[in-house]
Order: structure tokens, then sequence, then C-alpha cells
């Protein structure tokens, strides 16, 4: 990936001065222009330290890893071939990235428009054969003294908060410590918002979305990760991470993996096959219309299955080492066929699940509403039917397993298992 760093930040850079020369080390009698304006200052080949006049400068690179400084005054400035760092400085100031090489891993410029009303320009880096691509460049206001309001499509937008900056050619865009406000269209490549309240709209199949630390709101994208705060994270399209925080999460209508992260979080399916995992934190999760994966964590969860056949997981409370108190689950199985699985391996005695009283016993006593089917770990687990068609197994140890009434199918698996049912497999006694 070739990504230009192009930031458009309220800092200034402190220098070396050479400064006003007409040219400098550029081939004599040659003039060079930058964005049609013949250049006043001018570097050569190799790496150059250029800083500008408190006056209007035009500032041309041309090749090499250079360091340009505008200061203030209303400035043009061409980066040129190489990986440059540029500050504009104070002023109106127009920037154009100009094609980038790599050097140490690192591919593409990094480029401060500092205060005033600026316009920035993503470069072109070379192509293997020689010629150009356009880059993959990332707009930065990471040290902006306020919120700002982006649009990121293609063609010009216009950044209002630390003045109103044009900018043009970016697949990606990084926002303020403040509360800022970014839409970004089906190019792009990642959003993130560093810190304060954002609010993101990415319409994007393939865009990753970071909210940094606040409390975000965050619609679509491709992976989304909230980071710390409580947010509010809806229609991300493959995967989504709400990381520390009491969060709120909706899924899509295609096949999800959303991970809660620490806190009470609130999740919730739709169309898709989705995995939801709730984790740390006392977590409501709801799945969708399909046939989802609900597991929760070492807390007391609530876990609703929704319509389909669903596989809903409450998980251990002490078998991971998170919390060694007594945590009570209710997993409710909803419309379709319905699985509990205890598949905990850390526990040294396996669990009893019976239906028809609608418990498990582990360290907790979870409440099972709604299920038809149990799936055991690898210790000795007993397990009881109800009056229903249910499917119970084993899967290890030495199972107890009781179909009662219905047309009911054992399982045994591993071990050396007793089962009373109308269809027994893999079944010792």
């Amino acid at each position: 990936m070739h990504r230009a760093w192009i930031t458009a930040a309220a800092t200034a850079l402190t220098l070396p001065a050479l400064v006003g020369a007409a040219v400098t080390g550029a081939m004599a009698g040659v003039t060079y222009t930058c964005g049609g304006e013949t250049a006043t200052i001018v570097g050569n080949d190799s790496g150059d330290t250029l800083v500008g006049t408190p006056l209007d400068d035009v500032i041309v690179g041309l090749d090499g890893t250079d360091t340009i400084d505008g200061l203030a005054g209303d400035d043009v400035i061409c980066g040129g071939r190489g990986i440059d760092t540029i500050d504009a400085g104070r002023g109106d100031d127009t920037v154009y990235g100009g094609a980038d090489g790599r050097a140490h891993g690192i591919e593409g410029d990094s480029i401060e428009g500092g205060p005033g009303n600026d316009t920035l320009h993503g470069g072109l880096d070379p192509s293997e054969s020689g010629g150009s691509q356009e880059n993959e460049d990332v707009v930065v206001y990471a040290d902006a003294p306020r919120g700002v309001h982006i649009t990121l499509g293609p063609g010009e937008t216009t950044v209002t908060g630390q003045g109103v900056d044009t900018i043009d050619g970016f697949n990606s865009v990084f926002g303020s410590q403040h509360d800022d406000v970014i839409t970004a269209g089906a190019e792009t490549d990642v959003v993130r918002g560093f810190g304060g309240d954002d609010r993101t709209t990415v319409d994007s199949e393939e865009g990753e979305v970071f909210g940094g630390n606040g409390d975000d709101v965050m619609r679509l994208g491709y992976y989304v990760y909230g980071n710390h705060g409580d947010d509010d994270i809806r229609f991300a399209s493959k995967q989504a991470s709400g990381g520390t925080g009491n969060d709120v999460m909706v899924s899509t209508k295609h096949r999800d993996v959303y991970r809660a992260g620490p806190g009470d979080d609130v999740m919730r399916g739709r169309q898709g096959r989705d995995a939801l995992y709730g984790e740390e934190g006392s977590d409501r999760i709801v799945g969708g219309g399909r046939d989802d994966v609900v597991y929760g964590g070492p807390q007391a969860d609530r876990l609703d299955g929704g319509r389909g056949d669903d596989q809903l997981e409450p998980g251990d409370e002490t078998g991971q080492g998170r919390r060694p108190s007594v945590a009570d689950d209710v997993a409710r199985g909803g419309a379709g066929r319905d699985t509990v699985a205890y598949p905990d391996t850390s526990r040294p005695s396996g669990v009893r699940v019976d239906l028809a009283e609608g418990l498990a016993t582990r360290v907790g006593r979870d409440q099972l509403m709604g299920v038809e089917n149990v799936s055991g770990g690898p210790r000795g687990d007993q397990l009881f039917g109800d009056a229903g068609r249910n499917l119970l197994t084993g899967s290890g140890g030495d199972d107890n397993i009781v179909g009662r009434g219905g047309d009911d199918a054992a399982i045994g698996d591993k071990g050396v298992d007793r089962c009373e049912a109308e269809t027994e497999t893999s079944c010792e006694r």
C-alpha cells in the first residue's frame, strides 16, 4: 500500500535556515514553477532543508527527501519526488505532495497545512512500470485546535474547523483530538477519529474506521474499532470491535463478526449469520434473523438467539480466570431450533443441564428458555432433555445423557457414556 501522510495541523517546525535563495542547487538557467507560479526557492536532487520567508513564497523541493518550512505568508509549495516533510506554516497556502518513494518501509509525504485557509493536494507515486498511479494519501488534522468537519470523496472537498481548507486526492482521513464530523465515500481506506466525541460515516466496502477516545457514533465501514468510550456502532459490513466502554452495536445483513469488548454492552444482529461476542462485562446480546452464534463472557449476560437455528454459549465465569465470583446468565433460544453449548475446557468437572427445569449449573446457575439442544464439554456432563425433541451431545468425558420424552437423539462422543434416548450414538452404557 502506497500511503502519503498529509497533515493539516496547527504546529510549526523549527528548522535550520536556508532562506530566500532564488535557485539553490538547481540547474543553472532552468526556471522552475509550482502551481503555475515561478519558484522563488528551489532545492536540488538530494535531501534539502528549505525555509521560506514571512512573505509569499513559491518553493520547489525537486528530488530527494526534503524538509520544507513555508513560515508565514500565502505560500505555494511542491514537494517533488521523494519522501518529504512539509510545514506550510501560517497563511492561506497551497501544497502539492508530489511523487513519493520508499525508505525504511515508510511511503509517502508528511504535510502540515497549518493555520489558515489551505489547499492540499495528494501526490502521485511512481509505479513499477515507470508510469504513475494515484497515491493512497492521508490527510491528518491531529493537531487542529478544535474539531473539524470533513467530507471525503472524489474531487475537491472542503474542511472546516481550522480555517477553511480545500483538499483533493485523499483516500484516508485522520481527525483531531476534539469532536469531529467525518463523512467518507466509497474509495475510502482509513478513517481515524483520535480524541473527542466523533461522528463518522464511511460508505466504503473496504474502509477501516477507528473511533479513538471519546463517545463516538460510527456508521458503516468494513472494519470498525471503537477503542475507548461509550460508542454507538452500526452497520459495519465485516468486523466490529466496541473496545472499552458501554457500547451499542448493530450488525448488517451480511455475515458479521462483532466483539463488544470490556463494558456493559448491547449488541443486536440483523439478517446475516453473525458471530456476536459479549466478552467482559454484563452484556445483552440478541441475534438476528439467521443462524447466529452468540457468546457471553465472564460476567452475567443475557443472550437471545432471535430467529434462526442459533448456538448460545454463555461462557464460564471463572474458567477464563477473569472473575472468581458467581455470575448467572440468561440464555433464550427464540424461534428456530437452538442449542446451548458449554465447551469450556478449563474446569475440572462438567456441567449439569436440565431443559425441563430450564437450568444449567456450573459455578453459577444459568436460566434456559426456548432451547431444544445441548452440547457439553470435555468433562463428564449430565444432560437432560424435556418433553420435546432434543439433540443432546456429550462431546467428551464420561457423560450421563437422558432424553426424557420426545423423539430424542443422544450422542456420547468420546468417553464412556450412559445414554437414554430414542436414538443413541457412541454410547457405551
